[in-house]
């Protein structure tokens, strides 16, 4: 016990001197050294020095993986497949911005096209618009005599009964004749009288009789013996009303040649643009206040000659010869111009006819021997 009191005290007292004194670091080193080492001395040191250890060591490896992830990071965001996950959100709402306005600019465009379709529209319609026909102050048409129905029925009656009637031959009085009837029956008598609408009859065979026989009763053959020129007329009436029957007198002085059929049938499909362009010509002509009369348009092909059917309505009779010259002019002229931007035939080939329709009569248009030339008709049925 009293060693150990004594080397405590002398522990103390050396670390005494080194505190007091103010030696060089190597006499307390040495001091140090030189201590006996205790089992407590050493529990006590590796308790105060051991955690300060840790603590650094851990603190700089801490440090030096952050750095380095740090470090990794920003290497990824400047190359990579990561390039730029780093960079702010203006890289990002860019191109958010740029189809934005290209949004809205796209309407914009589609708005465009419009006005500039209805500009091309209004250029095609423009060349039909400005067409106008070079019409020459004493333009004529020449102007055709109708056919009349009832008037060509007249004529072929009285051209039936002068034929008739030229053949008449006085009746045979007080001579032995022989009388036919409707019925079959055969009179032989003498002949007496011819009145207005009967016969006196005198010495019948057998039984030597008279009597008076209205001509109603006899055949056709003792009327025209008999009753010559009544028989001249109801003949020529009879044969008349036959010839209507089979429409003869419903034929038209211009289409006897057969060259104009007026009959509607459908435009060959060659032809149905130029007439398309015709009708859209009038329609524009209507609007600007010269009205149209027309009904409905066709076209027909007559071996190279290319037909313009134009069916008219009765308002077209009601103008004056002059606007109604003119106006088939016009027609003609511009009909000509589409059948040759269309190639379809030249001015000698390209023919107008005029209609009225409803029933099919022709009332004018160009001549069949002459294209460059029109007619009308001076009246209407």
């Amino acid at each position: 016990m009293n060693r150990k009191d004594k080397g405590t005290s002398g522990s103390s007292r050396t670390k005494m001197k080194m505190s007091t004194k103010g030696g060089s670091g190597t006499t307390g080193a040495r001091s140090i050294k030189e201590r006996p080492k205790t089992s407590s001395r050493a529990n006590s040191r590796a308790n105060t020095h051991s955690p300060k250890k840790v603590k650094k060591s851990g603190g700089m490896l801490s440090y030096v993986i952050v750095t380095l992830i740090t470090f990794g990071a920003i290497v990824s965001d400047i190359t990579g497949p990561f390039q730029g996950w780093l960079r702010p959100k203006k890289s990002i709402e860019a191109p958010k911005e740029e189809p934005k306005e290209e949004v809205k600019k796209a309407p914009v465009k589609k708005e465009k096209p419009k006005p500039v379709k209805e500009e091309i529209k209004k250029e095609e319609v423009k060349p039909k618009e400005v067409f106008q026909a070079t019409i020459n102050d004493n333009l004529t048409a020449e102007e055709v005599e109708e056919a009349d129905e009832e008037k060509l029925k007249n004529a072929r009656y009285e051209e039936i009964y002068t034929e008739l009637k030229a053949k008449v031959k006085k009746p045979p009085l007080n001579k032995r004749v022989q009388i036919r009837m409707k019925d079959g029956r055969k009179l032989y008598c003498y002949v007496t009288k011819v009145g207005t609408s009967s016969l006196d009859l005198e010495k019948i065979e057998p039984y030597n009789g008279k009597m008076s026989v209205s001509a109603s009763k006899l055949s056709d053959q003792s009327k025209e013996m008999f009753f010559g020129d009544q028989f001249a007329k109801i003949k020529a009436r009879k044969i008349v009303a036959a010839e209507e029957r089979q429409g003869y007198f419903k034929k038209d002085p211009a289409t006897e040649s057969g060259f104009f059929d007026p009959t509607i049938e459908e435009t060959p499909e060659r032809l149905v643009h130029a007439v398309k362009e015709v009708g859209d010509w009038l329609n524009f002509q209507a609007r600007r206040g010269s009205g149209s009369a027309v009904v409905r348009l066709g076209a027909k092909k007559k071996d190279s000659a290319r037909i313009l059917y134009v069916y008219l309505g009765r308002p077209f009779f009601s103008q004056s010869v002059k606007e109604k010259t003119q106006w088939l002019e016009a027609v003609r002229q511009f009909w000509v111009l589409r059948c040759k931007s269309n190639s379809l035939a030249t001015e000698e080939n390209a023919h107008v006819c005029l209609v009225l329709d409803g029933r099919n009569l022709i009332v004018g248009g160009t001549k069949e021997e002459d294209s460059k030339k029109i007619w009308l008709k001076k009246t209407r049925r």
